[in-house]
C-alpha cells in the first residue's frame, strides 16, 4: 500500500481548524473555591518606581522578602500537613480493606 505523496503541482490548501477549539488557561486550570479566595492574599504587580512610588530602602526591601519567605513556609508546611493526612487516610483504606478480606474469609 502505497503512502500519501504530496503534490509540487497543486496550491497549499487554506489552514482549517480542526477538532475541538483551543481553551484558555482560564478554562484550563482548577478555579480557586470561595474559601480559598478569602484566604488567599492578592498579588500585588511591582512596578517600575516612578515619583509616586518611591524606590523602597534595602531594609523596606530585606523586610518584604523575609515577609515573603515566611508565608511561602507557611504554605510550605500547611501543603506538607495536608500530604501526610492524605497519607494517613490512604492507609487507613487500605487497612480497612484488608480488614473486610478477613472477615469474608471467616
Amino acid at each position: 500500500m502505497a503512502g500519501k505523496r504530496s503534490s509540487a503541482t497543486r496550491a497549499p490548501a487554506k489552514a482549517v481548524r480542526r477538532g475541538r477549539p483551543r481553551r484558555t488557561a482560564r478554562r484550563t486550570y482548577a478555579t480557586v473555591g470561595n474559601e480559598d479566595a478569602q484566604n488567599e492574599q492578592p498579588v500585588v504587580d511591582q512596578a517600575q518606581p516612578t515619583e509616586e512610588q518611591p524606590k523602597p530602602t534595602t531594609v523596606e526591601e530585606l523586610q518584604q522578602l523575609q515577609a515573603q519567605l515566611l508565608s511561602l513556609q507557611q504554605e510550605r508546611d500547611r501543603v506538607a500537613i495536608a500530604h501526610a493526612a492524605s497519607q494517613q487516610a490512604a492507609l487507613a483504606v487500605v487497612q480497612a480493606v484488608e480488614i473486610r478480606q478477613q472477615l469474608s474469609i471467616l
